[in-house]
């Protein structure tokens, strides 16, 4: 009896550990929606108390707005199963399995004569290897294009490393990324266009996305 209830009672303190987690339940989609984008809306909120230049304060501000209406939410809690965000994940999580996967989700829009909406999903192994599913949004879904694999990908654990003076970041779009554990929102930091460092490595995931890179 005493070796069942410690059993039961190392059990109870392996699923409390982590301080995102209630139970060990996976979270609902409507839960991820509202953590992740208060994770990236504080990103950009605490960005914006940073900077002391007027114009890229401008810049920060412009973009807390016309993300929230590009999630087509009002405010930080809002729940919308309509928005793009939302959709993202009913395609990311469509079996209970896939939530309890680790991986970091890159939203890189592309801007031109059209834009073109994309989402990269980084699996990465222990030996510092990593399978990207490629997906972009067509005909109001979003679709899983490829998947394909770069070696010697690393990324380190505080995305806000990555953060780079304006002008010195490699990206000509803003990229959002984000990681998630077992279903639940790790962090997630909003770059604003040229302040992604290089050093992240992201620039060979957003290369590979090319029809000839792609992997059964």
């Amino acid at each position: 009896m005493f070796k069942l209830i410690s059993l039961l009672y190392f059990a109870f303190l392996s699923c409390s550990a982590n301080k995102q987690m209630q139970t060990c339940e996976p979270p609902s989609l409507d839960s991820i929606f509202v953590s992740w984008n208060k994770a990236t809306l504080e990103s950009l909120d605490r960005q914006i108390k940073a900077t002391t230049d007027s114009l890229r304060k401008t810049f920060y501000n412009n973009r807390f707005l016309s993300t929230k209406e590009y999630w087509g939410i009002k405010n930080i809690y809002d729940l919308n199963t309509n928005s793009i965000r939302y959709k993202f994940l009913k395609a990311l999580f469509v079996n209970l399995n896939d939530k309890t996967k680790d991986f970091y989700v890159i939203e890189a829009n592309e801007s031109g004569s059209k834009v073109l909406l994309r989402n990269f999903i980084v699996y990465k192994s222990s030996t510092n290897k990593a399978v990207v599913e490629f997906y972009d949004f067509f005909n109001d879904d979003w679709q899983k294009k490829g998947k394909f694999q770069e070696d010697n990908f690393t990324l380190q654990t505080d995305l806000k490393n990555y953060l780079s003076q304006f002008g010195k970041g490699f990206n000509y779009d803003d990229i959002v990324i984000t990681e998630f554990k077992n279903g639940y929102v790790q962090e997630s930091e909003y770059y604003l266009y040229s302040t992604l460092s290089a050093d992240s490595q992201i620039k060979k995931i957003l290369d590979g996305c090319r029809k000839e890179n792609f992997i059964k």
